[in-house]
């Protein structure tokens, strides 16, 4: 696990070092990514299983998890918003806690239209 974790912290710092060029060469303040959203099956109550945005995946390893967003501008530590729901019926996934999680400022998220209270004020779409 060891040997997972220095390799994770490089490739953090090699990520956020390709934001910051990208950021400063583009005048961006910095890029949000969306892990993805279910998508319901058509005339039916349940959804069709739920695949990862790859580009989120790039960034860490949560593949069970939609509605989720990593927030990065290349200077500070990048954010993940995690979205865990209060539900009742359905089971939540448990905050992460494991190795690559220092390297994230993780904020939660209850419920997915709220996402805009999390997002930096001065990105523009």
């Amino acid at each position: 696990m060891d040997q997972l974790a220095h390799l994770y912290h490089a490739h953090i710092t090699e990520l956020n070092r390709r934001v910051a060029d990208i950021c400063q060469r583009e005048n961006l303040a910095g890029i949000v990514i969306h892990s993805g959203q279910p998508h319901r099956q058509f005339l039916d109550d349940l959804n069709y299983p739920f695949k990862v945005n790859p580009q989120f995946k790039a960034w860490l390893p949560i593949l069970d998890t939609p509605n989720c967003w990593v927030i990065a501008n290349g200077q500070d530590k990048p954010t993940l918003v995690f979205y865990r729901p209060v539900d009742f019926w359905h089971k939540v996934n448990d905050v992460p806690q494991t190795f690559w999680t220092e390297h994230f400022n993780i904020q939660l998220l209850t419920k997915p239209d709220r996402i805009a209270d999390y997002l930096p004020k001065n990105m523009t779409a």
